[in-house]
């Protein structure tokens, strides 16, 4: 048994990355800054998975946990096989001095780091990390869904146990459970955004603008169906392009995607998954990104300019976007041709 450190003990991290160490029989140790989080997991000795009907709950007992600023968290780091990272991409940097000063107390033993995380080069705030020998940086991404209870550190999770990591940053295989090699990860971890993540922001606003609140419900709409399926397939068409993968594959991959949202025993809501809408509509993120690769490629799907439209209008209701529609639009919609332009000014 080697010791494994997961930093961010959330749903992720508790429910799915340990799922696969204890299943793999590993020790882990949680690494987190939330305090009532860390206290409740040293006052308890286990939590429960649960997987609705679909498989028998797990009862997960293999781990300890600290404060990152606890300086057992230094130690811990100092006496790690490996360390996962599941903080959210847009705290993977503030980690950096901390992993440095851990690496200082650390002896001339390798370390594997993944970083878990669903965005584009999520690993890049840490690369300097890869001039320390002893290092080896890679990235794996999360197609399991996992869901909180209330005051409880239980989880719901999607009956899945597989994990792509990137075998050729990492420079070996992972002899864990669930754990799968993926050789061409780059292309594996964007088709995942402009695939899954894309068609889950299309249930999502969506589904708001129809008064939805349970997530599955959303996605088992008729009219919603009927929309991301016609969405898929211009996905999938220029998917195949892109990234040289067969039609059959790509169909496959954005089919399971559309079973995975629409299964009812996952008890999700839409409003988990409208929110941060800021960040969803990056230039490299999952819906502007799609309709960047359509234009490319000559294709079109109004519908996917619909759910653009509905996630601009939920930034203005929410304002966590500008209030100004001809402005939001006109800045949402840069480098995109004028007739989509006007598409979407008329959406209001």
């Amino acid at each position: 048994m080697s010791k494994n450190v997961i930093i961010g003990a959330g749903l992720s991290g508790r429910g799915y990355l340990n799922r696969l160490l204890y299943l793999s029989k590993e020790e882990t140790v949680f690494l987190d800054c939330d305090e009532s989080l860390i206290r409740q997991l040293r006052k308890e000795p286990s939590y429960t998975i649960r997987f609705g009907s679909e498989r028998e709950p797990l009862k997960v007992d293999n781990y300890t946990a600290y404060t990152i600023t606890d300086e057992r968290a230094i130690t811990n780091i100092a006496q790690a096989e490996r360390i996962f990272i599941s903080v959210g991409a847009d705290h993977v940097a503030e980690l950096l001095p901390f992993l440095q000063a851990a690496l200082q107390e650390r002896d001339r033993r390798s370390l594997d780091i993944l970083v878990a995380e669903n965005g584009i080069q999520p690993s890049s705030p840490l690369a300097v990390l890869r001039s320390d020998s002893r290092i080896h940086l890679s990235e794996a991404v999360i197609f399991c869904t996992t869901l909180g209870q209330c005051d409880s550190l239980d989880i719901l999770s999607e009956n899945l146990d597989h994990l792509p990591y990137d075998s050729v940053a990492l420079g070996h295989e992972l002899p864990l459970y669930g754990f799968v090699q993926e050789t061409h990860f780059s292309d594996l971890l964007e088709r995942k955004i402009y695939t899954y993540n894309c068609i889950s922001a299309c249930i999502a606003y969506l589904g708001y603008e129809k008064g939805y609140t349970d997530y599955a419900e959303a996605a088992n709409d008729i009219e919603i169906t009927e929309k991301i399926k016609r969405i898929a397939e211009v996905i999938n068409r220029c998917i195949t392009t892109v990234y040289n993968v067969s039609m059959q594959e790509q169909t496959a991959f954005s089919e399971m995607a559309i079973r995975k949202f629409q299964n009812r025993n996952i008890k999700d809501t839409v409003a988990r998954n409208v929110r941060d809408v800021e960040r969803k509509l990056k230039p490299e993120e999952r819906i502007r990104k799609p309709l960047s690769l359509m234009q490319e490629q000559g294709e079109y799907s109004r519908e996917l300019l619909e759910v653009l439209a509905a996630a601009l209008r939920y930034g203005m209701k929410t304002k966590e976007l500008s209030q100004d529609w001809e402005k939001l639009v006109d800045f949402y919609t840069q480098g995109m041709c004028e007739e989509w332009k006007q598409v979407l000014h008329r959406c209001k």
